[in-house]
């Protein structure tokens, strides 16, 4: 990667509340909609037609944008305030963790968000083929661990590895993130299973961690 690009987290923000400030009465047919369509990849149009069609999707997708800001920006400044980040599976309930003051990110989330970024999460997939890691390893993973790679997101101080048992690519993405950035980690194994005795041990894991 020889491109430098700027923190993620921060444009992310930026790009996000720039969504949320929409106007949400423009359709397909508006000026600033066509140009914005003639301007994005084949993968944005469908996105961005699917967004537009429906006036009741526009809505909702605009406030969603808008919340989704507020949380950026919530991260963005994380540390300036005083707060530890921590990183989770997309499985892991995060409510806990903003009850002791911090600030979850779902490790998934990051290479799709990147989506909004002009140079998408390629450029962060590519770079993790480039260090080493295979391409069977999940590409919602390797978004994230490629921005670590880059430089453009700071290495969390907690990780929770608490993938379900079936998701063997998410357990070793999240022990090589900790090996390679020497970050702290708790693991919270969680059965195939569903019925009582296994939610028991879960519960049991769960209040250890």
């Amino acid at each position: 990667m020889t491109t430098e690009y700027k923190p993620v987290i921060e444009r992310v923000a930026g790009t996000l509340e720039m969504a949320g400030m929409q106007p949400v009465d423009m359709g397909l047919d508006d000026p600033f909609i066509q140009d914005l369509l003639e301007k994005s990849s084949e993968s944005r149009k469908m996105v961005i037609t699917a967004m537009n069609k429906d006036p009741g999707i526009r809505r909702m997708s605009i406030a969603n944008f808008a919340c989704m800001a507020d949380y950026y920006k919530i991260l963005r400044d994380a540390r300036q305030n005083g707060q530890k980040v921590v990183w989770v599976p997309f499985t892991f309930a995060p409510e806990i963790l903003w009850a002791m003051d911090l600030v979850p990110v779902t490790v998934e989330s990051m290479s799709t968000l990147a989506q909004t970024l002009p140079e998408g999460p390629e450029v962060y997939i590519d770079l993790c083929h480039e260090r080493g890691l295979p391409e069977t390893l999940c590409s919602s993973h390797k978004g994230a661990i490629g921005m670590l790679e880059a430089g453009v997101v700071e290495k969390p101080d907690l990780l929770i590895s608490a993938a379900l048992g079936s998701c063997d690519p998410n357990s070793v993405a999240f022990e090589y993130i900790a090996k390679k950035w020497d970050i702290p980690t708790l693991y919270l194994d969680i059965p195939y299973h569903n019925d009582a005795r296994s939610l028991e041990y879960f519960t049991k894991g769960y209040k250890k961690m």
